[in-house]
């Protein structure tokens, strides 16, 4: 079976059921029974995400977002955002802000060995950090006039509440989903030696990863534990940084 016609009787211009049902669930019969079999016309083969119908990578982008969001109604403002005032470069910043993916040191560090992860001046460098829990960052907010202050953070923070509440319910849904785990046993190390056994996550919806690691000795007495959240491509890279973390 490889085109859609060899469903259809053609002389009738009806789908054919008996096929159908040995080729699909009764809920996607129903749907397929739905559509409308066309007396005249030839078969062609269209992207019905655009009007013309021929593929285009913008289209194919636009269906992978809309999918990627679809459990939830909840969308950032972008039409506002991007008719505000201001130069192109700002909005282009805070466009990276939001998708947490401007080059602060925690994320250059992940591809350049010599940057150190952490703000030099308060150990810390997220994004968020950067736009505003940084010292130097309040210092300047609060050197602007204040009720304009005011309103924009309760604004930006009512904004980032709904957009995180939004990435936590998809991150919900996501690990909800049934996943199969082999049970491995634990080994302890040989006599005289330590073993560091480390694991990760990875939500696939924001990027976001955790690593944990763990010392035990021979005796199985725990000597020492870490853990790190971060931001990772996939779930092989977040292992794989946690088996960095492991040998550093």
């Amino acid at each position: 079976m490889e085109t859609v016609d060899q469903l259809i009787i053609q002389d009738q211009k009806v789908w054919n059921t008996n096929v159908l049902h040995v080729l699909f669930d009764t809920d996607t019969v129903d749907n397929i029974t739905k559509i409308r079999i066309p007396e005249s016309g030839i078969y062609k083969l269209r992207w019905t995400p655009t009007k013309s119908g021929i593929f285009t990578v913008k289209s194919a982008y636009r269906v992978i977002n809309d999918a990627e969001y679809s459990a939830s109604q909840l969308k950032f403002p972008w039409l506002t955002f991007w008719k505000a005032k201001l130069s192109p470069k700002i909005l282009h910043f805070l466009w990276k802000g939001v998708h947490n993916c401007l080059l602060v040191n925690e994320k250059l560090s992940k591809h350049v060995r010599d940057i150190d992860e952490v703000c030099p001046l308060c150990k810390s460098e997220y994004v968020d950090h950067l736009l505003i829990n940084q010292p130097v960052t309040i210092t300047v907010w609060f050197a602007l006039d204040s009720n304009f202050v005011t309103r924009f953070v309760n604004q930006i923070q009512k904004e980032l509440n709904e957009w995180n509440e939004h990435l936590s319910k998809q991150a919900a849904h996501t690990t909800h989903q049934t996943v199969s785990r082999v049970e491995v046993g634990w080994t302890p190390p040989r006599t005289g030696f330590h073993k560091i056994n480390f694991d990760a996550y990875f939500l696939k919806v924001n990027k976001s990863m955790g690593i944990g690691l763990i010392m035990v000795d021979d005796a199985g007495v725990v000597g020492g534990a870490w853990s790190k959240n971060g931001i990772a491509d996939d779930e092989v890279q977040a292992e794989a940084l946690a088996a960095y973390e492991v040998i550093k």
